[in-house]
């Protein structure tokens, strides 16, 4: 296993000019970018950061964030970036739970004084791997804090996988789309820093304008790309990929939510040259499958999300944690190194997400197909009740995503279980509302049909770029109040 802090100190002492980071029109060579992480290092051990400490990264995404976010680890502690676009209450609820030695959220104040000498040299204590090393906040269907510990050894076990799998290295070219708190990063930022590859990052608010991220992917020569489908659907439609010049782009890698099959085959008939994949697993877990895609799925597939990563021990159980037989539906399960550590300061809920034997309970749910492949059917956590009876929003999702002029689809349960609404992108203005609903009355069952379609542009995202359900929850109330 090559940890992802000497795999940094190897590229720290053998850096020169070539490019490390782009952003916003600048490049910092890889010898400017290692040594503001060897300055922010040394301004944090003079700060007495060490093992263990929690440094909150409150930063806007940048070069400054990233090598705020190395050098933490390189010392020992764990860093934890916060979305500073989130609310002020949700900020400081994420500071309390955590109890951070240092909060860096001061840019000017955290490009630290030229005074300052930092050294990353060969006598730099490097933690071993079951060191902390991150934790990344998330709140789930609740709004609530929700701190995943990563160790170093969860890191490198992803990003070693990585790089073998998709033959990274030095000349590749990484677009980061991903906030630091979202575990994409640790590909696109904090890997390809491993391997000593280029890394342009794009805006915060670059999820918000496709035509301009598409027009940064052209101009960067990015070779890979990782993001989410709601993205990547937005990217074709609006962003005209087909006519760009993208001869560069190699990989594009989709994970943390379903790709709609009519949406994905439209993206690799505009990118032939690139070859796809689909990665799945939780943040708790990182990627613990894959599917390479080297066709377009029919509409009436279901999310393929391939076979178990080499280091992933998955399993199929139901609700009393016992083995589904081959082809019946139950929770996905998982035990290996890139599994976290646990929930911060959260051990009841971390004991109740794992099993007797040790594997991780990840609140997705599908079932083997009779080629092997792991198949998707949705999350724990989208299983509502409407109007007394359960129903999968996924499902509904699905179906939706399959008819003819809908680009993209989404569902939400209104908050006394009596309402359904549709939210749906959809590509043909002759496509009504009526239309939409008459073709899934013959597809779902009459209880899941919606009682409302609402139509988007684009459906609305989050920092990720996923959808974001809650605001969609929000439209939906507002619309039947």
């Amino acid at each position: 296993m090559t940890s992802l802090l000497s795999g940094w100190l190897e590229q720290a002492r053998g850096a020169g000019e070539q490019p490390a980071l782009h952003f916003k029109g600048e490049t910092l060579s890889s010898a400017v970018f290692w040594s503001g992480v060897a300055r922010r290092y040394e301004s944090f051990r003079q700060a007495g950061i060490g093992t263990g400490d929690r440094v909150a990264i409150a930063l806007r995404k940048g070069p400054v964030a990233v090598e705020c976010a190395v050098a933490a680890m390189l010392a020992g502690a764990i860093a934890v970036p916060v979305d500073v676009t989130s609310s002020p209450e949700r900020i400081a609820a994420i500071l309390r739970d955590i109890e951070p030695r240092l909060v860096v959220e001061d840019e000017e104040a955290a490009d630290t004084s030229a005074t300052i000498r930092g050294s990353l040299g060969p006598d730099l204590p490097v933690p071993d791997a079951s060191a902390e090393a991150m934790i990344l906040m998330t709140s789930g269907t609740t709004g609530d804090p929700k701190g995943i510990v990563l160790t170093h050894g969860n890191l490198a076990a992803f990003s070693d996988w990585a790089v073998e799998t998709f033959g990274l290295s030095s000349g590749d070219h990484f677009l980061n789309i991903a906030p630091l708190h979202f575990d994409l990063a640790v590909l696109d930022v904090l890997t390809a820093l491993r391997i000593g590859a280029q890394v342009t990052i794009a805006e915060e608010t670059a999820t918000l304008f496709p035509a301009h991220l598409a027009a940064l992917l052209e101009k960067s020569r990015a070779s890979v790309l990782y993001t989410v489908p709601t993205l990547l659907a937005a990217l074709e439609t609006k962003g005209a990929l087909a006519s760009r010049d993208l001869e560069a782009l190699r990989w594009v890698l989709f994970a943390g939510e379903p790709f709609p099959p009519a949406a994905l085959g439209r993206l690799m008939q505009a990118l032939p040259q690139a070859r796809f994949a689909n990665l799945f697993g939780p943040t708790e877990t990182n990627v613990i499958t894959c599917k390479l895609v080297d066709a377009a799925p029919t509409p009436e597939d279901l999310p393929n999300i391939g076979r178990p990563c080499p280091h992933s021990i998955v399993t199929i159980r139901d609700e009393n944690g016992k083995e589904c037989p081959h082809g019946e539906t139950g929770e996905i399960c998982v035990s290996g190194p890139t599994v976290m550590r646990g929930y911060w300061r959260k051990p009841e809920l971390t004991a109740a997400r794992y099993w007797k034997d040790g594997q991780f309970r990840t609140g997705d749910f599908g079932f083997v197909s009779p080629d092997n492949d792991l198949c998707f059917i949705g999350r724990r956590d989208r299983q509502v009740k409407l109007r007394g009876f359960r129903i999968e929003l996924q499902a509904v999702e699905l179906v939706a995503a399959q008819l003819e002029g809908v680009a993209n689809a989404a569902a939400t349960v209104s908050s006394d279980g009596q309402s359904l609404c549709l939210h749906v992108v959809t590509g043909d203005a002759q496509l009504t509302d009526a239309d939409v609903l008459k073709k899934l009355a013959f597809r779902l069952p009459r209880r899941e049909v919606p009682d409302l379609i609402m139509r988007y542009v684009m459906l609305p995202t989050g920092t990720t770029g996923k959808i974001d359900y809650r605001a969609l929850a929000k439209i939906h109330h507002d619309a039947i109040e």
